[in-house]
Formats: structure tokens, C-alpha cells, sequence
């Protein structure tokens, strides 16, 4: 009998230990949903080897590298997004925050495959795009996808020499990837812990060059020496994806050693991953008007005494912008004028810290 209860406990620590989330369609992003991801570029060898460590039960630590580079995304419907390619029915961009112009990418998503459409600016018009996730997902789904296209031009517009034989060059593109779920665990963001899935890609890409003879009409391969007729590389990256994160919660590339040189991951998105500075803290009612506003805010904030306080404003990623203001506060409502002629137009906070309490609040530029 104890042998008995010993084997069930060991099963049930089992199968709870080896439990582990589906990712389907419906966990993906949708028109509408944006995502803040930061970049670290500057991985050690200790960190690098645990974030490649594969199996089930892991846990990858995010929460410890540097937020630099931030920057967000939006997601739009492709069916109505003036530049999408034919296929489209997704679209995600960021925004110059000067220029305010977008750099799309375009999606093919449905219950399947999440595909990434690569139009004639990428390589040359890769038509129904690449299969970059698979849906459902759990541990051990793996898949294969590649994809050809090609594209010609005058010799001499592609940087070769005038020669009387050849005219006209043809470029062929061939990218092959190799796809696997192969780990499962959590990621620790600095938002939070979440349970995902890890996907490792290893993909190849073939380039390769022809010229085409103005006597026989037919391409034939570069005659020069140094396999210049071809040439490619093999990329490796990870990509940890979780239930209802929208879009994949963090992305590791290997560099051309074996290590992984880069890691982007996720700080706040639309689907409630809140990573950015806390400015929660409404210890005290404050409102601000006008909203929008374009020279300067008023800032109604109640004391209970009179104290000093410490005015700070940052922008919707949590960074500081400019100095904080020392100000005098009495006992009861507070009157505040702040100049905002020198912030460019957005969304920013406000943090206002006094002796014994704290207030907070949102504000917009126009």
C-alpha cells in the first residue's frame, strides 16, 4: 500500500511539474494592441548559456538586464493598412515620434501559422510570406518552412562592370528555416513572472548571382573566382511566447560566435504586462487641466499641511524628462502652474512627492 501511494505521489509531482500552457490564434495580437519592448545588447557568457538552456520546467531571468533602446509598437488591421501587400490581415509598425512616419511589418495570421509577409523592399516579393510560429504550440511542436523568389536588373545597376557579353543580372534568395519548440518554463520579466513557450529557429539564407549572356540569352553563374557566384549565412533565435501575451514576451540572436549577442524583451503591452515606473502611488487627489494642453498644465493637488514637494514629469516609458521642480505646498487645494512648452507632443505623467504623501497623474501634449 505504500509502494502504491508513493508511485501516485510521484506521479502526481509529475504531471504537475511537466504541466505546461498551449498557445493558440487567440493568444496573439490583434488590431489595436501595442507592445514597449527594451533591448540589451551587452549579454555575458554566464547569461548567454541560460537563456539557450532547452527542456521543460526552465526559468529565464529577464528582469536583471539593462532597458535601453526602448521602443513601441502598434498593431494595425492589414485589410485596411494603405501599403499591406495582398495577404495582409495584420500589421505591426512603430512610429518616428518627429516625423510621426511608420515602419510596418505585414502578417499573415490565422488558427495555423502566423506567417511573416516579406514584400519587394525585403526580398523581392517573397509571396506568402514565412512561417514564423505555429498554433497551437506546446513542448515539442516543430516545423520546417522555406521560401524562393528572385529579381533582375541591369549588371551595371547591381555595381558590376560594363561588359560587352552581359547585360542583365538575376538575384535568387532561398531562406530555409528549421523551427522547434524546445523548452517550456517562466520568464521573469521586470512586470512580472509568466509561463511560456520557447521557440528555437535556425534559419539559412541562400544568395545567389547570375548574369546573363547577351549572345546565348541564357543565366549563367558569376565566372569569377572566390565563389562569388553565392553566398549566404545561418542565423539562430529564441523566442519565449506566453497565453494572451500578444506578441512574443522576449527575443534572443546568436551572434556570429555562437553567443547570443542580443536580447529584446517586453515591458508593457496592451494585454496588462505593466513593466514601466510605478506611478500608482495616488496617495493624495491631484487632477490636471487643460487636456490636452500645448504651453503649460494646472496642477489641482489637496495637502493635508503644508509642506515641500518635489515636482517630476516622464514620459509613457518611465523615463525621467528634465529636472524635477521644488515646490511650496499649503495646507488644503494647491493651485500648481507648470510650464510644458519644451516637452514635444504626448503622453507624460507627472509625479508629485511631498513630506508624507504622494500623488500622480496623466497628461497629454498636443
Amino acid at each position: 500500500m505504500k509502494k502504491q501511494l508513493l508511485m501516485l505521489a510521484i506521479l502526481g509531482v509529475s504531471l504537475g511539474t511537466n504541466a505546461q500552457i498551449t498557445v493558440e490564434r487567440t493568444d496573439f495580437a490583434v488590431p489595436g494592441d501595442w507592445f514597449v519592448l527594451a533591448t540589451d545588447e551587452s549579454i555575458s557568457e554566464l547569461e548567454s548559456n541560460a537563456l539557450k538552456a532547452a527542456g521543460a520546467n526552465k526559468l529565464w531571468n529577464f528582469k536583471s538586464f539593462e532597458r535601453t533602446q526602448k521602443d513601441t509598437t502598434f498593431f494595425a488591421d492589414g485589410n485596411n493598412y494603405p501599403t499591406a501587400p495582398e495577404g495582409c490581415n495584420l500589421v505591426s509598425y512603430t512610429r518616428d515620434p518627429n516625423t510621426l512616419e511608420e515602419f510596418p511589418s505585414y502578417f499573415d495570421v490565422d488558427q495555423n501559422w502566423l506567417k511573416i509577409i516579406l514584400d519587394d523592399s525585403d526580398l523581392g516579393a517573397l509571396s506568402g510570406g514565412l512561417k514564423v510560429f505555429k498554433f497551437p504550440s506546446t513542448l515539442g511542436t516543430n516545423y520546417k518552412d522555406s521560401v524562393e523568389s528572385s529579381f533582375t536588373s541591369l549588371a551595371t545597376d547591381l555595381g558590376f562592370p560594363e561588359n560587352p557579353l552581359f547585360d542583365s543580372a538575376k538575384i535568387s534568395f532561398t531562406i530555409v528555416t528549421d523551427n522547434k519548440i524546445d523548452a517550456h518554463g517562466f520568464v521573469e520579466l521586470p512586470a512580472g513572472m509568466f509561463e511560456v513557450l520557447r521557440q528555437k529557429e535556425q534559419q539559412q539564407v541562400k544568395v545567389g548571382v547570375k548574369l546573363r549572356n547577351v549572345i546565348t540569352r541564357t543565366y549563367i553563374d558569376i565566372p569569377l573566382p572566390g565563389d562569388l557566384g553565392g553566398f549566404g549565412g545561418s542565423t539562430t533565435s529564441y523566442t519565449w511566447i506566453g497565453k494572451n501575451s500578444g506578441y512574443f514576451y522576449a527575443q534572443a540572436f546568436e551572434d556570429t560566435l555562437g553567443a547570443i549577442g542580443q536580447v529584446d524583451f517586453m515591458i508593457a503591452s496592451s494585454k496588462g504586462v505593466s513593466g514601466l515606473k510605478d506611478m500608482s502611488l495616488d496617495k493624495a487627489p491631484s487632477k490636471v487641466f487643460p487636456v490636452p494642453a500645448t504651453d503649460r498644465i494646472i496642477i489641482e493637488a489637496v495637502a493635508k499641511k503644508g509642506s515641500k514637494a518635489a515636482l517630476t514629469i516622464y514620459d509613457i516609458l518611465g523615463n525621467k524628462v528634465g529636472e524635477s521642480l521644488s515646490l511650496s505646498m499649503h495646507s488644503g487645494l494647491n493651485q500648481l502652474l507648470v510650464e510644458i512648452n519644451h516637452l514635444t507632443p504626448g503622453v507624460y505623467f507627472y509625479l508629485l512627492e511631498g513630506d508624507v504623501w504622494q500623488s500622480s497623474n496623466r497628461f497629454v501634449v498636443k
